[in-house]
């Protein structure tokens, strides 16, 4: 069995909250800017997760994935630069921990 179909075997909720926990780690990851390897990595597959989740959400969520994955792409074709600025991975921490409540909030998984 291939890593997408074990993802896409997981509840929907899941399937969100690995997303979420993927993207605090983006942020994690991005503080010191010595893990880009790491981070490039972490970032695709999130990537893939994105891709693999949103056929099955509902319309906001979906479209809440398409605004994160084109969030992850920007970051993935820019990273080496945001590494260089303390500034710019100040602000890819952030935005990624607020990315990864609003879909942990989105999943569900909160309040189950």
């Amino acid at each position: 069995m291939t890593g997408q179909e074990r993802f896409q075997r997981l509840a929907k909720s899941t399937r969100l909250g690995a997303i979420a926990a993927n993207l605090e780690r983006i942020s994690s990851f991005s503080q010191d800017g010595k893990s880009s390897g790491l981070v490039l990595a972490v970032l695709q597959e999130t990537r893939y997760f994105v891709e693999w989740a949103a056929p099955d959400t509902d319309t906001e969520v979906g479209a809440q994935l398409a605004d994160c994955q084109r969030l992850l792409t920007r970051w993935s074709s820019n990273w080496n630069a945001i590494a260089q600025e303390e500034s710019r991975r100040s602000e890819l921490c952030k935005t990624a921990h607020e990315w990864a409540d609003s879909l942990l909030d989105a999943s569900g998984l909160l309040t189950e």
